[in-house]
């Protein structure tokens, strides 16, 4: 009867279990390489846009509101100095872009469809504004006496 060594008993265990783990690192290699690359799901849409004025230079600090025309939700943002402004995260829907900036006229954009996973653009011309001016008088002439001359 022959008497087994525990150390050859010992190094065939390692043996094997390290080619146990080297499979089964391979495995896992093969399963994440080969997966094929599947996009990440986004629940939200994004809106984007730059405001020139008529010459085309850009309108920095202008207000900008959004308005989901089916939920009410209303988010604000304000244009950089290069006139450009973003809004993340918006959820799908139809929505209405509205811009303000002093000594412009106002511009509102209807019926922008937001879609999930996408970037609409909204780019906006402003239009200056007219001046108008109004004087209000509200004295009355006071009246001449023909006769003598004399004021009223």
């Amino acid at each position: 009867m022959g008497t087994r060594n525990p150390i050859s008993q010992s190094s065939a265990w390692q043996r094997q279990g390290g080619k146990f783990i080297v499979t089964g690192f391979v495995m896992l290699m093969l399963v994440f390489c080969c997966r094929g690359s599947a996009p990440a799901q986004v629940l939200y849409g994004s809106l984007t846009g730059t405001v020139t004025d008529s010459s085309g230079a850009a309108v920095a600090g202008a207000k900008v509101d959004t308005l989901n025309v089916a939920t009410g939700a209303q988010q604000s943002a304000t244009t950089d100095s290069s006139g450009v402004y973003r809004f993340g995260n918006l959820q799908q829907g139809t929505y209405k872009v509205s811009i303000k900036a002093a000594g412009f006229r106002d511009s509102v954009s209807e019926n922008v469809n937001v879609s999930l996973n996408n970037v609409q653009r909204v780019d906006s011309q402003l239009q200056v504004a007219s001046q108008t001016q109004e004087i209000v008088v509200t004295s009355a002439a006071q009246e001449l006496q023909t006769e003598n001359g004399q004021r009223t």
